[in-house]
């Protein structure tokens, strides 16, 4: 029986850590995707928040549509534009009948690459570089 049980385990094991990739966005349009797509766009297969010709007046959030329960997210972006910010939300929920969303965000841009923020709860930075240097 441990045996079985030990065989068991291992197979299970085998086919979570050998799950095949899996794209959460095809490059073309925002099928699967909510949130205010009117500050959003798809420029060369890229998803492309905001403009620098006119700031946004309050945070925007894209999402999926779907949820998802353990992932690695891998991804490349590119931050343009004097005073950017930005970040890749992850564990989030939308706040209803709000723009606003909770969770975690891997924030970009400024003193803060690399932070980890807590949007909406505690906001407030939870990890990061040393902002006082």
């Amino acid at each position: 029986m441990k045996y079985f049980l030990t065989l068991i385990i291992v197979v299970a094991l085998t086919s979570l850590l050998s799950a095949k990739p899996v794209s959460i966005f095809n490059g073309k349009n925002f099928s699967g995707w909510e949130g205010p797509l009117e500050s959003f766009r798809i420029e060369d297969g890229a998803i492309v928040g905001g403009n620098l010709n006119h700031p946004i007046p309050k945070n925007q959030f894209l999402s999926t549509k779907k949820k998802y329960g353990d992932f690695e997210l891998r991804l490349k972006f590119k931050l343009v534009g004097e005073k950017a910010n930005a970040g890749i939300q992850f564990r989030t929920e939308r706040i209803p009948n709000h723009h606003e969303v909770i969770g975690y965000q891997a924030d970009m841009g400024g003193r803060y690459w690399g932070a980890l923020y807590d949007e909406s709860r505690r906001r407030k930075v939870l990890t990061g570089p040393d902002l006082d240097k």
